[in-house]
């Protein structure tokens, strides 16, 4: 993140453990649902992509690609 110009956390814990096991250590499923968490927090007004939102974003999403 910090070479994409993030000085801050922009993730927190519990959303990268979710990220991380929904995922199953796919590097196109981590960027694809990170990127979709991203769009949600700032749609949401949220500086931090929060468990919720990882959450709400697995279950639209999910890992299927649908």
């Amino acid at each position: 993140m910090s070479r994409a110009g993030a000085d801050r956390e922009v993730f927190t814990a519990d959303a990268l453990i979710l990220l991380h096991e929904t995922a199953s250590s796919s590097l196109r499923e981590i960027d694809r649902l990170a990127t979709a968490g991203l769009r949600e927090a700032a749609w949401r007004k949220k500086k931090l992509v929060e468990r919720k939102v990882m959450a709400h974003v697995v279950g639209d999403l999910g890992t299927d690609g649908s």
